[in-house]
């Protein structure tokens, strides 16, 4: 007899020991081909769910922003800003909150994957406006700040989890 379909809910699973089971408790869930995949590393869901959601924001507030009729390179600069700061800020708080290895449905391909690739798409975008700003601005009291305080703010926060990482690899 074939066992029940992947992904469904094995109700025969322990048949054997009814009497171990108590009558509410529910079968396991039989794994899918998708859960026998290696998870993705927790760097690789830190970065997917630090940039994703960012550039999501981020571009959604460029659409809004060119609906209004106000898009311009300062503008988008601006709100480019954004996802800098906030994939930052969000990669550190994800490093402190996921697993050492992480295996929930976050961690899955279909998951990680679109968020990688929103996220990229982001930086991309992000740092075509950087570069237009720069060119228009070629003011360096201007720009100069500006960049080492982002520039400084992702070494400082690329070193943070450095030593995070290594004080897990102590424990």
């Amino acid at each position: 007899m074939p066992g029940p379909p992947e992904g469904r809910r094995n109700e025969h699973v322990g048949e054997a020991v009814e009497g171990q089971r108590s009558e509410g408790e529910v079968a396991p869930v039989l794994p899918t081909r998708a859960d026998q995949r290696a998870p993705w590393p927790r760097g690789a869901v830190a970065l997917a769910w630090a940039t994703g959601p960012a550039a999501a924001y981020v571009l959604l507030s460029l659409v809004h922003a060119r609906a209004d009729g106000i898009l311009s390179v300062e503008v988008g600069f601006s709100r480019s800003l954004a996802f800098w700061v906030g994939a930052i800020y969000l990669s550190l708080l994800l490093w402190g909150f996921l697993p050492r290895r992480p295996v929930g449905w976050y961690a899955r391909r279909q998951a990680v994957l679109p968020a990688l690739l929103v996220g990229a798409f982001g930086a991309l975008v992000c740092g075509g406006l950087a570069v237009a700003w720069l060119a228009r601005h070629g003011n360096v009291t201007v720009a100069l700040p500006v960049l080492a305080s982002i520039a400084t703010l992702g070494l400082l926060a690329a070193y943070t989890l450095h030593l995070a990482g290594r004080a897990e690899g102590d424990s």
